[in-house]
């Protein structure tokens, strides 16, 4: 057989089995995009077959230098030289076209399957929302015991199987990716677990039943945005992740609540009682807690940007690495509390008190610290540089009422500064 019907012979076995692997999908490509994939594959292969069958020994081994040496140079060499030289350029060209296609085809891949994604998750939301609403039924009836137990009860308390099924159903209603605007959004919620509070709330119950509730059950990513829990009584509630955005909780007994990861921005908490409360890596921002009572809470990395704790009483609390980004603490009193590496940028401390307090590696840039009252404060020992770097007002109060001193050593014998009054 003639060379130039190898020539076309490798030209159909590479289109075929190019075709043939994008059918089959190997690697996974849509049969839209076969046959240009198979085209692709067989002017390779015909390039490569050509590039091959057409250059004979000496032109493979001596291809400019011999062809320099010939003068002129014979036509037969030239006429190689112009077929090797066009060759390569139809298996470039070809590589890069399909690099190009491959390329296009993953990122609609890639988009196809993120849709799917998208709307299997959403599938997965209203058949978890649906559940939850095949158990409504069971919480009407639930309710309706409760109420008739309570009118049996002069003193308004549950039997502990009433407690048991409350909390049986608080755990059956799990929650799910919340939506908004017709689309799952990334956080989980439990409108029914909100409801079923709110509810049992409602009946006004003894506190110590109420309490026994909220520690049997979970109300964990309860959706509760705006409620009004104005002067409840949620000791020891679990509300993790829960949606308390804009929530009234003015007066409201929060004492060794667990609220980790919640949602209060913009919530009203002014003179709640946060005793031994979780808060660690929630969102308080634009939240007000002025003359709130904070003992022995957990701040760690919580979000604080533009929140008011003015006449605050903190003390025994860690906020360590939190985000305080404009934050009002004016008139606050803050004793033995744990501030390191928190960002109070823009921060007002107008007339503030602390006492025992840790201020190493945070952050007062353009902080106002007029009138702020300092005593056994400690600081880093390279406070004064970063003074000069924050640059707050106030600053000539400061050091002419307090002096700093380093007269205690930690466990490594380090020398502590602290801020002392004079």
């Amino acid at each position: 057989m003639k060379k130039t019907g190898y020539g076309w012979l490798s030209f159909l076995l590479g289109g075929l089995t190019g075709w043939v692997s994008g059918y089959l999908r190997v690697p996974y490509i849509e049969q839209n995009d076969a046959f240009w994939l198979g085209a692709g594959s067989g002017v390779s292969f015909l390039a490569l077959v050509l590039f091959l069958l057409n250059i004979p020994n000496k032109a493979r081994t001596h291809v400019i230098k011999d062809a320099e040496k010939i003068n002129p140079p014979y036509p037969k060499v030239r006429t190689l030289i112009l077929i090797r030289v066009s060759l390569i350029g139809i298996v470039v060209a070809t590589g890069l076209a399909f690099g190009w296609l491959l390329y296009h085809r993953n990122g609609v891949l890639a988009q196809q399957l993120e849709q799917r994604e998208k709307h299997i998750q959403s599938l997965e939301t209203a058949i978890q929302a649906q559940n939850s609403n095949n158990l409504s039924p069971l919480m009407h009836q639930l309710l309706n015991d409760i109420e008739q137990e309570l009118r049996q009860h002069p003193q308004r308390q549950l039997r502990d199987t009433t407690i048991a099924r409350i909390a049986a159903l608080s755990a059956a209603f799990r929650p799910y990716p919340c939506l908004q605007s017709d689309t799952a959004s990334n956080r989980i919620c439990s409108p029914e677990r909100g409801q079923l509070l709110k509810a049992l709330l409602l009946l006004r119950m003894h506190p110590a039943t109420l309490n026994r509730i909220w520690r049997a059950a979970p109300f964990d990513g309860a959706d509760l945005q705006g409620a009004d829990l104005q002067d409840t009584d949620l000791s020891h509630i679990r509300l993790a992740s829960a949606n308390l955005k804009e929530a009234d909780l003015r007066g409201a007994k929060l004492q060794g609540a667990n609220l980790e990861k919640a949602v209060l921005w913009g919530a009203d908490l002014s003179e709640a009682s946060l005793d031994s409360t979780l808060l660690r890596r929630a969102d308080l921002r634009w939240a007000r807690l002025n003359k709130a009572i904070i003992r022995h809470a957990n701040l760690d990395g919580t979000l604080l940007h533009q929140a008011q704790l003015m006449q605050a009483t903190i003390s025994n609390s860690s906020w360590q690495w939190a985000q305080a980004e404009g934050v009002l603490m004016n008139e606050a009193q803050l004793t033995s509390v744990n501030n390191t590496g928190t960002n109070f940028t823009r921060s007002n401390w107008k007339n503030a008190r602390l006492l025992y307090s840790d201020w190493r590696k945070i952050n007062l840039s353009q902080a106002d610290l007029t009138d702020i009252q300092l005593d056994r404060v400690l600081i880093d020992d390279s406070w004064q540089k970063h003074l000069t770097l924050w640059g707050p007002f106030g600053l000539q109060t400061l050091e002419n009422g307090h002096i700093i001193a380093g007269d205690t050593v930690d466990k490594g014998k380090k020398i502590l500064y602290r801020y002392r009054r004079k």
